[in-house]
């Protein structure tokens, strides 16, 4: 249900949170344990990790857009 997939990944994510803070693990070594090969964690890392398309350049795109924005406000 809705619900539980919200529930999941809250917890999920703080659980992960919480070990990359209380532990000395790092986190390519977390994301390494929780991707298996040929699963979906990887299918998705493919996308996400993509130099062209994925999400470096969002949020390249995003801070570009944001100093564009706040140039125009202090006009």
């Amino acid at each position: 249900s809705k619900k539980d997939a919200k529930l999941f990944s809250n917890l999920t994510f703080l659980g992960s949170a919480s070990l990359l803070e209380n532990s000395k693990i790092t986190v390519s070594k977390l994301k390494s344990n929780v991707t298996s090969p040929g699963g979906t964690t990887e299918a998705a890392l493919n996308i996400l990790e993509n130099k062209e398309k994925g999400i470096y350049k969002l949020f390249e795109k995003a801070i570009k857009n944001a100093i564009f924005r706040s140039r125009e406000l202090d006009i």
